[in-house]
């Protein structure tokens, strides 16, 4: 039974924690980039406008995740101009430290947008170009562009993009996380004990959830690199 757990502990480990935090490290810093670049071309306060929508969904994530873990908000701002440290949107929340539940709750916290995100760019899609996640799910492109309305098209950009464009995490959402990944990390090890009777062979915990993991994040990053190259082209051309 002990090497079936530590396996399985190893593997629940690399699916649902190690991938996401380097993916979202990586995509952070990513999206980072582009909005500092953004800002040294455009000014100030052009994150504003051409993230808006994702501030929005970045702290309603931040919002949901901390109501799930029974955290009290104390004040909140979806949007706003960006101020003297370029804060756009926060979120006030207090929680009680002896509860592993709303500790626990922290890293879901600092990792929400990265959902939240995900999940607005996924429902964007599904209603302006639903072809498109056909195609991928298919892995077949001979119908991705079979009915499509170009108008659908442009609000799909234009929101993918303000939506990609908030993906980057602050400095107050990886100290939620390292707040939290101990409590995760304890909750895991916990998990791994009926996982362990429950899934006899391993692979299935990549096979069935791990792979979908690694997608949505290749997904993701694929976004943000593609916005980063853009935004680098056009303002190369402005020089």
């Amino acid at each position: 039974m002990m090497p079936n757990y530590f396996t399985t502990l190893v593997r629940l480990l690399l699916i649902v924690l190690v991938m996401p935090y380097v993916g979202a490290a990586v995509i952070s810093a990513i999206t980072k980039r582009t909005n500092q670049l953004i800002v040294n071309h455009f000014g100030t306060q052009a994150q504003f406008y051409f993230s808006f929508f994702g501030i929005i969904v970045h702290e309603l994530s931040h919002a949901a995740m901390a109501l799930l873990f029974r955290h009290k908000i104390d004040k909140i701002s979806l949007v706003q101009k960006a101020d003297v440290e370029q804060t756009l949107g926060y979120v006030s929340h207090a929680w009680n430290p002896k509860s592993l539940y709303q500790q626990l709750g922290n890293f879901f916290i600092g990792m929400g947008p990265l959902f939240g995100i995900g999940l607005a760019v996924w429902l964007t899609t599904y209603v302006c170009w639903p072809q498109l996640l056909t195609a991928l799910l298919r892995l077949d492109s001979s119908q991705l562009w079979m009915g499509i309305i170009w108008w659908h098209l442009l609000i799909w950009l234009l929101l993918c993009i303000q939506f990609c464009l908030a993906l980057n995490l602050s400095r107050a959402d990886w100290q939620n996380i390292q707040s939290g990944i101990v409590s995760y990390i304890v909750f895991l090890a916990v998990l791994a004990v009926p996982l362990c009777f429950i899934v006899t062979n391993t692979q299935m915990l990549w096979q069935d959830f791990g792979r979908y993991i690694l997608y949505f994040l290749l997904a993701m990053f694929g976004f943000s690199l593609v916005i980063d190259v853009v935004f680098n082209v056009l303002t190369r051309t402005r020089e």
